[in-house]
Order: C-alpha cells, then structure tokens, then sequence
C-alpha cells in the first residue's frame, strides 16, 4: 500500500511537471516550424530522427537495466556505476570505429537530410547522441533512487531556457539563408543538451554521491544485467522504428516539404503521449519493488487512467486542430491538419501499447512486447510502401495507425492466457475517481 501511495505522489508530481513541459516544447516547436519554415523544418526533423535513431542503436538497454536492477535491490548503485563506466568506454571506441565506417560509405546520407550536408550536421549527429547516451545513463540512477522532484525540477528549467532561446530566434533574429536558419538551430539545440548533461551530473553528485565498484562478484550478475539490458535493447530498438520509420519513408517519396507537414503533426501526437511517458518513468521503479501477487492491481489502474486520459486529449484534438493548426504555426501548415486528425487515433493505440511494455519489462513477459514489435514494424513499413506512394501523407497515417492496431490485437492475443482480462486496463472506473481524484460518485 505504501508503495501504491508513493506511486501516486510521484505520478502526480511528475505528471504536472511534464504537462507543463510539454506546453513549453510545443511552443517551442512552434517557434522552430515558423522560423525554418516547412521544408527546412523537414530537414530539422530528419536529423532529430537520426540522432534519436544513433541513441537507441548504442544505448543497448543499459539505462533500463540500471533502473531495474538498482530499484528492485538485485545491483548496488556501485556497481551499476562500474556497468555504466565500461559502457560508456566501450561506446565511445565504438562510435570512433562507426563514424569512420560511416565516412567511407554512403550511411551518412540515410542520417542525414536528402540533399543537405556539412560539417555543422555531422557534428551535431555525433555529439548530441553522445550527450545524450550520457544523460539517460545518469537519469537512470537518479529513477533509481525515485528522486522524481530533482528530475522534474531541472526537466521544467531546460525547457524554459528552450522556449526563450529559440523564442529569440522567431521574434528577433532576421537570417535570410534557410541553411544559416539550420545550422543555428542545431547548435542552440546542442548546447542545451550539454548543459543539461552537466546539470544531472551535479544532481547526480549532491543527491547520491556513490563511487564505482568494478567487483561484479562472477559473471552471473553481469550475465544476468547484460541479457536483460540486450532484450530491452532490441525491443526499443524495434518499437523505435516502428513510430520512426514514416519519416524516411516520407521523405523518400514526397520529399523533404511534406516531411515538415507531417513532422508537425507527429511532434503534436508525440507531444501529448507525456501522460505515458510519466507513468512509464513513475511505474518502472515502483512496480519493479512491488511483490508479483500485488503489481497487476498497479497497474491496471494507470492503465485506465492512461487510456481515457489519451482518449479525451484524442477527441479535443481531432475538432480544434483546424483551428489552432493555422492559427499557431501559420497557414502555410494547413496540411498538417488532415493528417493530425487521423494520426491522433494510432498514437492512442500507441500510447496503450507503450505503457503495457512497461508492465511486460517487470513480469517476465518482455518477448511478447518484443514479438509484438516485431509484427507491428513489418506491418508499419510494408503498409506505409505500399500506401504512400499511392495516397501520399495519408496513406502514411493509415499505414501507421493500421499497424499498431495489428500489433496490439497481437500482444492481446498471445497474452489472453497469462495476462488477465483485458477489459480491465482501458476505461477508468469510479474506484480509479477516488484513488487518483478524491471523486466519490
């Protein structure tokens, strides 16, 4: 019970802190859209994709396990440090020995935007993604110990340094030069990355303080870490290209314009799926301490809670987005319009799907997560071949959402027997109003 309490203080918490955070990056992406412009903003979120793409191919799972394994008791924070320190050496020698196999082949042209290259670009790929391996290293120690106040705090205060930088952008700063326009925003964008690097190091170092230990007392608990780490890898690695691989996909076909329109309303969707993402970051360690017999109970009730909360947002987006879409970013994004309408219904889908993964990781179900990416990036890519070239950004969203319904009938299907009834993970029910709420109806 105590632990269902504490899980809900920091739910509560932190939920507040990223709604907050998301209204500032969607100001922030307004900002970026307006002073890019579309086909450049296209080209803005390829090399986000990339990076993102560079991070989940040389994270190997290692944050998660650190999570797990630290919060559950099976890894002191010692040790877990040790893991993290010969991970990040072997990743650094690793990136030397990729980035130099990327040199001499033509990979860097799938990272990078079709027709667009330079320095400013390869090196922003590089070191935001080593800076960003670094940082999700330290933040899982710090969602170890469930230090969720420090998290929320530093996550609110980058995000306000980012809207007033790239507010100063659009409000005072008249570059003609698109390329310029780039160059500058990937280097504000850098900068910050970094800063907020060091910033989880120094609350790293005044809130837990522990030093290495490199004794791993046989190879049995590094066997046990490593295989655990490498599932979690190749399922995020999976499920990112499942929600990334559109990008190119458009891009290939449509070019780097209508990858800006699209861009836009996937960064709206992705926007509003803060309400998984905190209770992914929330329940992970929690569930992770609670005994086998009681962790279903937790769950279910953020999984009510998550889905009719994505199925409100839903809703309300679907009739004001054309309203707001042209209002905000301009009325040269009208098409994003259509397409968020329609895309909103499979990030739902997604959102459900997300979440569900986190209790899977704690149950010793990870391979049914895994298989259900697996079947929903095959449906994804396949869909998405076949009906972009056809119906272009549309058939791209049905391509989308159709995939993840696909996967999600899927991990339903394999799960009937060991998982539960379904039916109690979707809609809240009035025992959820007074446990998150205080509602008695």
């Amino acid at each position: 019970m105590l632990t269902h309490l504490k899980a809900r203080s920091d739910f509560g918490t932190t939920l507040f802190t990223k709604a907050l955070i998301f209204a500032l990056l969607f100001l922030q992406g307004i900002f970026i859209a307006r002073w890019l412009g579309a086909e450049t903003k296209g080209a803005h979120a390829k090399l986000q994709a990339s990076c993102q793409l560079l991070v989940i191919f040389f994270e190997i799972g290692i944050s998660h396990a650190i999570t797990y394994f630290v919060a559950s008791g099976k890894l002191t924070i010692q040790k877990a440090l040790g893991f993290s320190i010969i991970y990040g050496g072997f990743i650094l020698s690793l990136f030397g020995l990729i980035g130099l196999g990327f040199s001499l082949t033509s990979f860097l042209d799938f990272l990078l935007p079709l027709n667009l290259h330079g320095a400013t670009l390869v090196l922003y790929l590089i070191l935001s993604a080593i800076a960003e391996l670094l940082r999700i290293q330290i933040v899982a120690f710090l969602t170890s110990q469930t230090l969720f106040a420090d998290l929320n705090r530093w996550e609110r205060n980058i995000a306000i340094l980012r809207v007033i930088l790239f507010g100063s952008f659009f409000l005072g700063l008249n570059v003609a030069a698109s390329e310029i326009r780039l160059d500058l925003v990937l280097i504000a964008d850098l900068s910050v990355n970094i800063l907020g690097l060091l910033t989880y190091l120094w609350i790293y170092s005044i809130r837990i303080g522990k030093y290495p230990s490199f004794d791993f007392e046989g190879k049995k608990l590094f066997s046990n870490v490593t295989q655990y780490a490498s599932l979690i890898y190749f399922s995020n690695l999976i499920n990112y290209l499942f929600i990334r691989i559109d990008y190119w996909i458009v891009e290939y076909f449509l070019g780097s314009k209508e990858l800006g329109f699209y861009s836009v309303s996937v960064g709206i969707c992705l926007g509003i799926t803060f309400i998984p993402l905190t209770m992914a970051t929330v329940l992970f360690p929690h569930l992770s301490q609670e005994p086998d017999e009681s962790k279903e109970e937790l769950f279910s009730s953020y999984s009510r809670l998550n889905f009719t909360g994505m199925l409100i947002l839903s809703i309300l987006i679907y009739f004001l987005a054309p309203t707001f879409i042209p209002a905000l970013f301009g009325e040269s994004y009208e098409p994003s319009v259509h397409s968020l309408q329609f895309l909103i219904w499979g990030y739902l889908i997604a959102a459900f799907r997300y979440l569900f993964g986190v209790y899977l990781k704690v149950t010793d179900a990870l391979r049914l997560r895994v298989e259900s990416d697996i079947v929903g990036v095959i449906a994804c890519f396949a869909l998405s071949m076949l009906a972009t070239p056809l119906f272009g950004i549309s058939g791209t969203v049905a391509a989308f959402s159709g995939a993840n319904l696909i996967a999600l009938v899927y991990v339903m299907y394999r799960g009937r027997h060991q998982l539960g009834h379904w039916h109690q993970y979707f809609i809240l029910r009035r025992a959820d109003l007074r446990y998150f709420f205080n509602i008695d109806l």
